[in-house]
């Protein structure tokens, strides 16, 4: 199956240069693929190729793109409530506000949940997007990190949500 460009847009944790896939099967941005690409190795790409539109689908949502932090921040009022990026090994994740003991029980339920990337560890959990996470509770986790920013708005803005 040969990759198609529309699906690099998505995968922020790519490493650039490289000609053969990585030890922790992260796709090349480009090139180097050969005839196919293993379907182990792409199951996250369509699993979680929905993330962009999920998240700019909330209400009032704003995306941006941080040049320098290489990642997609979504967010209300400026505020953000999830980003979309990678960690220092290069894996693909995403980062949310989630209730702390919520957060806590999450990360010891699923390996492929960790404390946040460079984020307040308490409050902010990531996700590998190279793993295996259910798109259900990925879902539910966008959800309530969407929750949490858009009940601490003031009324005002709260209501311009309703």
């Amino acid at each position: 199956m040969p990759l198609e460009p529309r699906i690099s847009v998505h995968l922020f944790a790519l490493q650039k240069d490289e000609r053969k896939w990585g030890s922790r099967g992260i796709m090349p941005l480009a090139g180097g693929l050969g005839d196919s690409v293993p379907q182990k190795k792409t199951r996250f790409i369509m699993n979680y190729q929905w993330l962009d539109a999920y998240c700019t689908g909330k209400k009032g949502c704003e995306s941006d793109y941080k040049e320098e932090w290489g990642a997609r921040r979504y967010m209300l009022f400026g505020k953000m409530f999830a980003m979309q990026g990678s960690d220092k090994e290069g894996n693909a994740i995403i980062t949310l506000k989630i209730e702390p003991s919520y957060g806590a029980q999450l990360r010891q339920e699923h390996e492929d949940i960790v404390p946040g990337y460079y984020m307040n560890k308490l409050h902010w959990n990531s996700v590998r997007l190279n793993g295996v996470v259910p798109e259900a509770l990925l879902k539910e986790m966008i959800d309530e990190s969407y929750d949490i920013l858009r009940l601490s708005l003031p009324k005002k803005q709260q209501k311009e949500l309703e």
